[in-house]
C-alpha cells in the first residue's frame, strides 16, 4: 500500500475515533462553520427582526426575505453537520430536524425554518 494512501486511511481512522468521542452535532473537519450559540443567536435576531419588519412596519415581504435570509445562513452548518453526521453512520434527532429545515425552505416557511434551527442549535448550545 502507499504511503500517502495508509497516511490518509489514518488520518480518516483517527477522525472518526475522535467523533465518536467527541460532541453529537460535530463532523470531522467542519470547524470552519460557526459554533452552535452563535448560530442560535443569529437564529433569535432574524426571527426578531423579520418580526418587526412585519409587526411594526407592516413590510411582510421584507420580513419573509429576512427569515428566508435567516434560515439559510443558519440553517446551512446545522444540515452540512447532519448529513456529515450520517455519513459516520450517526443517525439521531438532527436528521430529523435537518429534513424539517430543509422542508420549510423548499414549501416556503422560512419562519417555520428558523423556530427549528434556534431549537437544535440551542440544544447544541446547552449540551
Amino acid at each position: 500500500m502507499p504511503t500517502s494512501l495508509r497516511k490518509v486511511i489514518t488520518r480518516r481512522k483517527l477522525e472518526f475515533r475522535r467523533f465518536k468521542a467527541g460532541a453529537t452535532g460535530a463532523v470531522p473537519g467542519s470547524s470552519s462553520f460557526p459554533a452552535a450559540p452563535l448560530l442560535a443567536v443569529l437564529a433569535l435576531a432574524m426571527i426578531l427582526l423579520g418580526a418587526v419588519e412585519r409587526f411594526l412596519y407592516h413590510l411582510p415581504i421584507h420580513a419573509e426575505a429576512i427569515w428566508l435570509l435567516g434560515l439559510l445562513v443558519a440553517g446551512f452548518p446545522v444540515v452540512w453537520r447532519s448529513l456529515g453526521a450520517i455519513r459516520y453512520g450517526k443517525f439521531a434527532t438532527d436528521f430529523v430536524a435537518s429534513l424539517a429545515i430543509v422542508t420549510s425552505a423548499i414549501l416556503g416557511e422560512p419562519l417555520a425554518g428558523l423556530v427549528i434551527v434556534l431549537m437544535q442549535t440551542g440544544g447544541e448550545s446547552l449540551e
